[in-house]
């Protein structure tokens, strides 16, 4: 189920939404595009958007230790959200 999300990572999704659109990317390519130089503060972000539905969380098949990310559609999120309203 997805939730309204706060402006701030609004904002984010849509730059990482801009950049990969559903493209798998790691961590890097984020911190990148969010030309944010703090690793944690990118987990934040990342954090975020996967507790609200928006991003899903898979590990890199070339090295289990490291994580890859998917945005949803945002179409898909808002249908979701109005799902979850009804």
């Amino acid at each position: 189920m997805s939730k309204p999300i706060p402006k701030w990572l609004q904002v984010r999704y849509a730059a990482l939404w801009k950049a990969f659109r559903q493209q798998e990317f790691p961590h890097d390519a984020a911190r990148d595009v969010l030309r944010e130089a703090n690793e944690r503060l990118v987990s934040v972000v990342l954090s975020a958007l996967k507790r609200t539905g928006w991003l899903t969380i898979g590990l890199d098949p070339g090295d289990s230790r490291k994580r890859r990310y998917t945005l949803k559609d945002p179409l898909t999120v808002v249908m979701e959200m109005g799902e979850s309203d009804g």
